[in-house]
């Protein structure tokens, strides 16, 4: 909470902006804080990608809960 995701997201963006048009991420459904920050930065929920954590050997949890699928979010660049 000292700004340093907000600032190295930032400078991905900057790297990215005359490339790409838009910057894609995945986190885990139930990881609310990593939800909460990249909305916060400018993304937008773009897709739910159903039982995509089913795929791992191990359960991975999050704020206690197993994490399910993935959320995909979106910001565009240009």
């Amino acid at each position: 909470h000292q700004g340093c995701g907000t600032a190295l997201l930032k400078e991905l963006e900057k790297s990215l902006k005359n490339d790409c048009s838009w910057l894609l991420l995945g986190t885990g459904d139930a990881d609310t804080d990593n939800i909460h920050f990249y909305l916060k930065n400018g993304f937008r929920m773009q897709a739910i990608r159903k039982h995509f954590f089913d795929q791992y050997d191990h359960p991975i949890i999050s704020h206690g809960i197993q994490l399910q699928d993935m959320v995909v979010l979106a910001k565009k660049l240009k």
